[in-house]
């Protein structure tokens, strides 16, 4: 963790960052230093305030903080400025609007985002479905979906192993057999 922390810390200081921005920010998070990952992500807001990745990077960050209210507004910053200009996009602000709120205990939100998204498809937002499900407590159907994102190679998949997930989602059998279809361990 030292090692990589050290790497993500170097990208930080790269001065063509922005583009990056959302990786090294989300790899800083995850590795516990958050403090990093919002000042990074924070000033490539700042640059762009309508950055996609970066705001929605933001939305996680505020969830894993037990500030829900301010992960949803990065959120609803992006769906007014996008809506459903960007349909892949849309989709994904929802999951994560989904996760957001399963994540803060409201799962009745969640349940009306997880509803919404299933209107629309998960297509693009797959991984993110199936951890909002875990966190709204839908192990069976979150589990599914997670196994259908590995073999529509989701791009979030990949990081499946670092997402914050409900202790008993992580303990769950079918999170090994999830992390194996990917190709990792575990441990």
């Amino acid at each position: 963790q030292e090692r990589a922390l050290e790497m993500l810390r170097r990208a930080a200081g790269d001065p063509n960052i922005l583009f990056w921005s959302t990786y090294v920010g989300l790899g800083l998070l995850l590795a516990g230093a958050e403090d990093e990952a919002r000042t990074l992500l924070e000033a490539a807001c700042a640059e762009d305030e309508f950055f996609s990745d970066v705001r929605i990077t933001l939305a996680l960050a505020d969830a894993m903080r037990g500030s829900p209210a301010q992960g949803l507004a990065h959120l609803d910053t992006l769906d007014r400025r996008h809506g459903w200009a960007f349909p892949a996009l849309a989709r994904e602000i929802i999951a994560f609007r989904a996760l957001v709120h399963a994540m803060g205990g409201n799962d009745a939100e969640a349940r009306r985002a997880l509803d919404e998204l299933a209107q629309h498809g998960a297509g693009g937002a797959q991984t993110v479905h199936g951890v909002a499900l875990l966190w709204a407590g839908d192990r069976h159907e979150g589990f599914r979906i997670l196994h259908e994102a590995v073999q529509a190679r989701d791009y979030l998949a990949r990081f499946l192993k670092a997402w914050p997930l409900p202790r008993a989602a992580s303990s769950d059998p079918r999170y090994e057999t999830v992390l194996h279809e990917l190709g990792l361990s575990a441990t």
